[in-house]
Parts: structure tokens; C-alpha cells; sequence
């Protein structure tokens, strides 16, 4: 008997091991384990509530015991405490809060998420990680395939980030409840759709689809976190100049398209309070100076910290941090893909990524002086880490990038580099909450002191994130380093 052999595009093997990826992450950690993860899930279940008492779950009333905070952490971080202190009737028994969502963040999210938040609060937590995921891999997977022969590859600059930024903060954050999930999918994702859209040399479905893709994702920005909004609307700047000399597209064509997106997103977020994080930080409502010395002087040398080191091995505001080998093996991905975009520099592009890294420095900077606050108080590694995926975007962007794939060694080693990052991590994440950071066990199924009631393991889920990554960097390498004819690249 023959089989029949069928073609199946990388992109889809991407997408498709990514979303796999993301549910063993998804999987990793209990309920309480993202920072203020009881907030905002409480937020989901009373965002119809206007600042009335709402009944909630009493676990996510207050900071879980295993957590940082008054609840259960006596006010400070315990590591090596597991979910095995959680009292079970905590997870059905309910009480009244006022500890929700009540104007801090834009209330589209918790709203949109209200409707997947019924039955068991640990099959609710689980079902919501599993469709942000989802989310993110489906766009994903519709810009990938509007990019497709386009003018100019966008597709390898925006695999390249994702590559050199993917570990850890974003399998951590974008399956999870944290509204963080959107505003990674927002500020990123916006690239690729905005690029396609003023492509004319691309059929008018495709370019319809990413029109409406691009509208769709800064809706999710504005949905989610203020600061994403503000991202969102740099990438829609800086796009405009990536594409408004580019053959096949006219300069007036590219102008039109910014300006309509760019006020349509200003307009919506105006009226949604978007935007006032740029009037007043994270702060209350009051007339505070965009430059203030005291927080400048001393939030400088933080903000760029957050650039150079913390980006990979502080997972949010959490009790412990990724391996230092996740770290320096992050650090490389990130180096080299960084350096692999240096070779192919021009003076529009140079220009370009300059004033982008100047923005990454002032967007934090201001924000931290009108709420008057120092970094780790309301901007840590995760609030920077869409301007950090733009920079390493416009870093990688190469309008002659269809003839010149990226070299192999170097992507090699990077993606090598970020798969034993990912798997250092995981096992981290999975250390932390079933034996407690402080463990020097390896037999997490042996001795572990918390786990979900299912048939997977802790060992075995990491088996199963250390194939999925293996396919999914496997998968960007191919994409990264393939001639652009060959748009086809597995056969089975």
C-alpha cells in the first residue's frame, strides 16, 4: 500500500506546535499563580458590577497562600510554599469583595472573558488560558498567511522577534488569565496585518483581511491595558515609515492608511479612557509634570535594565525568577538575532530604529513620572516587553529580505538557544509549584505535594512541551532560513 504524501506549510506547523506550547503552559501552574491573578479573575466574574459588592470565591477574595501578599504571604514572597496549603473549600465557598476591577484598567476584557467564567473556578481558569492561546495562535496563523508573497518578507523579521522574545514572559503571560494576554497579542501581532495592509501588490482579499485583523488587534489593545494602546500606536507610526517608500505601495496610499487607523484607535480609546495613561501614569486624575528630575534621574538606568537583563528571567511580579541558564541562553537568542539585523543596515533604517529606542526609553519614563512611582512599583519587565519585540522587528526588517534568507548557523544556534531556555523555564515553573522552589528533587511525579487531578504528570507534561518546542523552533528555523520559492517546506 502507498501512502499518499501531502504537502503541509510550515507556517501551519508553526502555528499549530506554538498553540500546543502554550497549553503545557497553560497546564504548568495552579490558579494564583500570575501575578494578581485573584484581582483580575475577579474582575472577570463581577465586570458588570459598578463598584458594588460582588460574590466571588473566596480564593480569589485575597492573595492565595502560596502567593506574595497579606491573604496567605504574610507580606512577603514564599517560594517554597505549594498549592497544597490551598483550603479546597476556598475554591467553591463565596464571599463579597470590592477587590475587582473598578476603573484601574479598560473593562472590554474582563467583560469579553465574563462569558467563559461559569462552572468550577479551576475549569474557568483553564478554559480562559486555553482561549487567549487560542486568540493569539489563530491571528497568528491569518497574518501568516495574508504575509505570504507579499512585496517584502514580513514574515521572517516577525518570526525573529518571536524567536529572541517568546522566553519566558510570554509563554508565561499569554496563556493565562492576566489581561497581559491581550496586550502581547495587540501590540505584537499589529505588525505583520499593518505592513500587508498597504502592500498593493497583494490581492484585495488578503489585504481586507489584514484590514480588518489590524482594527481587530488594536481593539484587544484597547481592551486590555492602557499602555498597550500607546505601543500599538508607535508600531502604526514606525510601520507607516517601513512601508511608505516600498515598491508596489504609494506614498499616499500608506498616509491614508495611518492616519484612519491611528484616529480611529485615538477616537475609540478617548472614549473608553485609553488614554489616560498618558495624561496621568497609573496614578489618580491630577495635574503631574511629564518630566520630573527626581523619578528621571532615578528610573533611567532601571528602565534600560529592564532592557538588558531582566526581560528574560523575572516572570511578572512573582516570588522567584527563571533559571540563570534560561537567562543567558535567552540573552543569546536575543544577541544574535539583534546582530543579525545590524548587518543590513541603511540610513532610513538606522534613523528609524533610533527613534524607536529612544521611544522605548521615554514612553516608561513618562509614564513612571505622572504616576510618580519607580520601576517594579507599576512598570516591571512585562510592561516593556512589546516595545523591546518592536525593536528587535525593525532590527530584522530587510526590504530586500526576499532574496537573502537569514544565515543558518547563526538561527541555529539561536533557536537552539531559546528551545533549552523554554524547557529551563517550564521546568522551573513546574518545580516551583509542586515541590517548592527550594527542592533539589528532579522526580517532580514522585514527590510532588500539588497537581492537577489529570492523567498527565508533571514530567510527562514537560516531555510533551520539550516536543512541541522541538517542531515549533524547528519550524522558525526552517521559516527563517528557507529560500522564499520554497513556500512549501515539509512533505509527509
Amino acid at each position: 500500500m502507498t501512502l499518499r504524501k501531502f504537502r503541509l506549510s510550515t507556517e501551519a506547523v508553526f502555528c499549530v506546535s506554538l498553540f500546543f506550547v502554550f497549553t503545557c503552559w497553560a497546564f504548568a501552574s495552579p490558579n494564583g499563580s500570575v501575578p494578581d491573578d485573584g484581582f483580575h479573575m475577579a474582575s472577570i466574574f463581577c465586570s458588570a458590577k459598578n463598584g458594588e459588592p460582588c460574590e466571588v470565591p473566596k480564593f480569589v477574595s485575597e492573595e492565595p497562600c502560596f502567593g506574595w501578599g497579606p491573604g496567605g504571604g504574610n507580606g512577603g514572597p514564599h517560594p517554597d510554599v505549594t498549592p497544597a496549603c490551598v483550603d479546597p473549600e476556598s475554591l467553591s465557598t463565596t464571599v463579597m469583595t470590592y477587590r475587582y476591577n473598578q476603573g484601574s484598567y479598560q473593562g472590554g476584557y474582563y467583560a469579553s472573558m465574563n462569558r467563559f467564567a461559569g462552572g468550577s473556578l479551576q475549569s474557568a481558569v483553564i478554559r480562559i488560558r486555553f482561549i487567549n492561546a487560542s486568540i493569539f495562535v489563530a491571528l497568528l496563523g491569518l497574518f501568516l498567511w495574508t504575509a505570504r508573497k507579499a512585496t517584502t518578507n514580513v514574515t521572517r523579521p516577525f518570526v525573529g522577534a518571536m524567536l529572541a522574545l517568546l522566553v519566558p514572559i510570554a509563554l508565561y503571560f499569554i496563556p493565562s488569565i492576566n489581561p497581559t494576554s491581550w496586550a502581547f497579542a495587540g501590540s505584537s501581532l499589529i505588525w505583520v496585518p499593518l505592513i500587508v495592509l498597504s502592500d498593493r501588490g497583494l490581492p484585495v482579499l488578503k489585504r481586507s483581511i489584514a484590514g480588518v485583523s489590524a482594527v481587530l488587534l488594536l481593539m484587544l489593545s484597547i481592551a486590555s491595558k492602557p499602555e498597550a494602546v500607546m505601543y500599538s500606536l508607535l508600531a502604526v507610526v514606525a510601520s507607516f515609515f517601513l512601508v511608505a517608500k516600498l515598491q508596489r505601495v504609494r506614498f499616499q496610499i500608506a498616509i491614508l492608511i495611518t492616519s484612519l487607523v491611528g484616529a480611529t484607535t485615538w477616537y475609540i480609546s478617548r472614549k473608553s479612557g485609553g488614554f489616560s495613561v498618558i495624561r496621568y501614569g497609573f496614578g489618580e486624575p491630577e495635574a503631574r509634570n511629564y518630566f520630573d528630575p527626581y523619578y528621571t534621574i532615578h528610573n533611567l538606568p532601571k528602565v534600560i535594565q529592564l532592557y538588558v537583563g531582566q526581560f528574560a528571567s523575572i516572570l511578572g511580579d512573582t516570588d522567584f525568577t527563571a533559571p540563570t541558564t534560561s537567562w543567558l541562553l535567552s540573552a543569546v537568542a536575543l544577541s544574535i538575532m539583534i546582530a543579525i539585523g545590524a548587518k543590513n543596515l541603511s540610513i532610513r533604517k538606522v534613523a528609524l530604529v533610533t527613534c524607536y529606542a529612544i521611544s522605548m526609553v521615554s514612553v516608561p519614563l513618562i509614564i513612571l513620572n505622572l504616576s510618580q512611582r519607580q520601576v517594579g512599583a507599576f512598570i516591571t519587565a512585562r510592561y516593556v516587553w512589546a516595545l523591546l519585540f518592536g525593536f528587535v522587528f525593525l532590527m530584522l526588517w530587510n526590504p530586500k529580505s526576499n532574496q537573502n534568507p537569514l544565515p543558518r548557523v547563526p538561527v541555529g544556534l539561536a533557536c537552539a538557544a531559546a528551545h533549552f531556555a523554554a524547557v529551563g523555564a517550564l521546568f522551573a515553573v513546574l518545580r516551583r509549584y509542586t515541590v517548592g522552589e527550594g527542592s533539589t528533587s528532579w522526580n517532580l511525579d514522585a514527590d510532588k505535594l500539588w497537581w492537577w487531578d489529570s492523567a498527565v504528570s508533571p514530567l510527562m507534561l514537560l516531555g510533551l512541551a520539550f516536543i512541541a518546542q522541538s517542531v515549533f523552533f524547528g519550524s522558525a528555523y526552517r521559516i527563517l532560513t528557507r529560500p522564499e520559492q520554497d513556500q512549501h517546506a515539509l512533505t509527509i
